[in-house]
């Protein structure tokens, strides 16, 4: 149960770069081509791999990890969008003026 409340805190470490090549390595894009994408060199890719792993407490990737760091990765997306849309929709509601 430690291990899992510190990956889970290791992703809110990460870093915004880092949680775009994570991002982009779950979705099976490979080193080079994430590296073209975001227009960095393929050892900055796996330097920020490296430093995922790292900040999540994962000695070498395996896909069960990456299957539950996916899971939660997805639910926290989840919660931000519906935040977004929560203020955007507050924004959105007028009062009158003349009570």
């Amino acid at each position: 149960m430690e291990n899992r409340i510190e990956r889970l805190e290791g992703i809110k470490m990460l870093t915004p770069h880092e949680h775009r090549v994570l991002a982009l390595r779950r979705a099976g894009t490979p080193t080079a081509t994430i590296a073209k994408m975001l227009r960095i060199k393929d050892q900055s890719v796996r330097n920020a791999i490296h430093a995922i792993y790292k900040k999540l407490g994962i000695a070498r990737p395996h896909s069960t990890i990456l299957a539950r760091i996916d899971r939660y990765a997805e639910t926290q997306i989840a919660a931000a969008q519906q935040l977004t849309d929560t203020a955007g929709a507050a924004e959105d509601l007028t009062f009158p003026h003349d009570l």
